[in-house]
């Protein structure tokens, strides 16, 4: 995980070190009211979060339906037994 310096399936670490640094510090510190609301939602729904662009590109790299859908109603799409 790029926290603790190691790559993973969707992190290489090396260019996102370039860029922020120290990642304990900028993750724990100074996110402003709203980002810290926007962090907490996508940490309680596991998606991701980012722009539409971000996240169809992730869906590809996945394979995974990772945006929010519209809900389906109650019952929908059930077969009943006769």
């Amino acid at each position: 995980m790029h926290v603790e310096g190691e790559d993973d399936s969707l992190v290489k670490v090396r260019p996102i070190l370039a860029i922020v640094g120290d990642w304990k510090k900028f993750l724990g510190g100074d996110a402003t009211a709203e980002e810290a609301k926007q962090l907490q939602q996508h940490e309680r729904t596991g998606r991701p979060l980012g722009n539409a662009h971000f996240i169809r590109q992730l869906e590809q790299l996945t394979g995974r339906i990772l945006r929010k859908l519209k809900p389906v109603p109650k019952g929908a799409g059930k077969v009943e037994n006769k």
